[in-house]
């Protein structure tokens, strides 16, 4: 079904749907729901058209640091170095519980700092860096300071107002953080793919402090203990899998589910780990045949109907795609490419997910509460037929 032609259509809808969101040179997150920037979804979005066009990183981290928090607020969870969560217009406040610009995500801080690194490795911009060396710095603080509020290296959420996003990671629906008997986590919660985003923030900083020639903000130890501690703490040895999160008390959150395939992305698995972390994922019930599932069908509050406990993502498998690639497994990475590829081809467009049903003969289905238009989804396409 992929053949010339489809692929060439396909790049096409992707190209479109991205300039369809494109404002100002950096990315909107989708329609209808999402018509704004977001810190996460226009991160990762640059990260994925590094190849395609740098322009949107720049951009991208420009506008983010001009937006970085300078003082402690509660209502919009503003904080000294963090980096926004979602940025809207003053006449969409009126359905929303907290003031804009709000802050209330805790992964949108280190992956600016990844950005900004990857971004440098494409580009050589040099005189970006610079010019962002001090927010960087700031973001860093903001991590060690107010990220890791317990000093255990480990990044916790916790809402500062009280009617803020419950869950902070990319999963922030209010049930998407749940213990194995179906009770939802109470936070603050430490979600097991923030580590790998800081872990990976923190070897970013020292290279680009070695690159314009400043010291090294973070000492390589305490590097190699927040990896060691990640690979311990997250660690199920009884299902041989990271789990989701620890919750309050530091407590394994033990639920199959996809984050911990942004580990490979990061980088952040020891080696005797990845095969199987690899291999669970692509067991039938995380694997449906058209993706990776964001948790496994076996799950007590799975449903293929769900928009975080069941369905299926581009930009989730493009993340693992791209650590599988790292740890070597590509036939697996190609497997789950080509999957989404075709369900985009089935679908007849790119949404923001579509529904985690067994693929055995049926055709994928939309989530009727998805944007059918949605940046890191189209550009998860763009990153692999522009890419391979």
């Amino acid at each position: 079904m992929l053949n010339k032609t489809a692929k060439e259509a396909l790049l096409i809808r992707a190209i479109d749907d991205i300039d369809k969101l494109t404002h100002r040179g950096y990315l909107y997150a989708g329609l209808p729901h999402f018509n704004c920037l977001f810190g996460r979804d226009s991160i990762i979005c640059s990260l994925q058209l590094l190849d395609y066009n740098p322009g949107y990183a720049r951009k991208t981290l420009l506008k983010l640091a001009s937006m970085q928090g300078k003082r402690i607020d509660h209502l919009s969870e503003e904080e000294p170095g963090k980096i926004i969560h979602e940025n809207r217009l003053r006449n969409h406040e009126l359905n929303y519980k907290w003031k804009f610009p709000y802050y209330g995500s805790a992964d949108s801080t280190p992956l600016f700092i990844v950005l900004l690194a990857k971004y440098y490795k494409k580009t050589k911009d040099i005189s970006l860096v610079q010019s962002l060396w001090p927010k960087a710095l700031k973001a860093l603080d903001w991590m060690r300071e107010y990220g890791d509020f317990d000093s255990d290296l480990f990044i916790e959420y916790h809402r500062k107002n009280p009617q803020g996003l419950r869950n902070q990671c990319w999963k922030d629906s209010l049930d998407s953080v749940f213990y194995s008997d179906g009770h939802l986590v109470e936070p603050p919660i430490s979600s097991v793919e923030i580590q790998g985003y800081k872990y990976q923030a923190l070897i970013s900083l020292n290279y680009l402090a070695e690159i314009i020639n400043k010291k090294l903000p973070v000492e390589q130890s305490r590097i190699n203990d927040l990896r060691k501690k990640i690979n311990d703490c997250f660690w199920v040895k009884r299902k041989k899998f990271f789990a989701i999160g620890l919750d309050s008390a530091k407590e394994q959150i033990a639920i199959i589910s996809s984050n911990p395939g942004h580990l490979l992305y990061s980088e952040a698995i020891d080696e005797d780990k990845a095969a199987m972390v690899v291999e669970r994922l692509m067991k039938p019930d995380m694997f449906s045949g058209w993706g990776i599932r964001t948790i496994s069908s076996r799950e007590i509050r799975f449903s293929p109907f769900s928009y975080h406990n069941g369905s299926i993502w581009f930009h989730d498998n493009w993340i693992i795609c791209e650590g599988m690639k790292k740890y070597g497994f590509t036939k697996e990475a190609a497997l789950v490419r080509k999957s989404l590829m075709e369900a985009a081809l089935h679908l007849n467009c790119i949404p923001e997910l579509f529904c985690g049903i067994a693929r055995n003969g049926k055709a994928p289905m939309f989530n009727d509460n998805a944007c059918h238009i949605q940046a890191w989804s189209a550009a998860s396409i763009v990153n692999w037929l522009n890419s391979h």
